[in-house]
């Protein structure tokens, strides 16, 4: 016969594997989730280093126009270029 005290502490015992397995899916489904996450940042870091390119570009070829705008961001990337590196 089983006592009161092993019953309980049985079901304690499932309680708690059920807790940790629970634990484990949710933790599963979270990674899979942020990886996902991650997947999705990094293509944006993508399409948007790209749309950068392309402007400065776009900026380069007036760069015999004479807007003082454009003339002024040639003139620091010119000198931030020629400082940085």
């Amino acid at each position: 016969q089983k006592t009161p005290y092993r019953v309980k502490n049985r079901a304690a015992a499932k309680r708690s594997r059920e807790k940790t397995k629970q634990s484990e899916i949710n933790l599963t489904a979270k990674e899979r989730q942020l990886s996902q996450d991650r997947l999705h940042l990094y293509a944006c870091i993508t399409t948007l280093r790209n749309e950068v390119l392309s402007l400065r570009t776009q900026i380069l070829e007036h760069g015999g126009c004479n807007c003082e705008m454009i003339q002024g961001y040639i003139t620091r990337t010119a000198n931030d270029v020629s400082v940085g590196g």
